[in-house]
C-alpha cells in the first residue's frame, strides 16, 4: 500500500486526502492549527456570521456539489444573492 503524507488541511489537503484514500493510498493529514480548513473561517459581527476570506461554490459546479453531498456537508451550504459584478469588454 502507498503511504502520502499531505501538509495542510486546508480545502486542497482535504479533498486530496479524500480522493487518495478512496484510490487505496494510506495518508497521514498534517495541519499545524488546532482545527482544520485552512482559510475557510467564518466569524460573527453583530450576531451575523460572515467568512473572513471570500470563498465561493458556483452553482454549475456539479462535481464539487456532489461531493459536498456525498460528504454529508450540503446541509451546511448557504447560498446568497450577491451584489459582486464582473465586467467584460467595457
Amino acid at each position: 500500500m502507498q503511504r502520502v503524507l499531505i501538509a495542510g488541511a486546508g480545502p486542497a489537503g482535504l479533498i486530496t486526502s479524500y480522493f487518495l484514500t478512496n484510490y487505496g493510498y494510506k495518508v497521514t493529514l498534517l495541519e499545524r492549527a488546532n482545527k482544520v480548513g485552512g482559510l475557510l473561517k467564518t466569524t460573527t459581527i453583530d450576531n451575523i456570521k460572515i467568512e473572513q476570506v471570500y470563498h465561493h461554490i458556483m452553482l454549475n459546479d456539479k462535481d464539487l456539489l456532489n461531493l459536498i453531498k456525498k460528504l454529508g456537508l450540503s446541509k451546511y451550504l448557504v447560498f446568497n444573492n450577491s451584489s459582486v459584478a464582473l465586467f467584460k469588454e467595457g
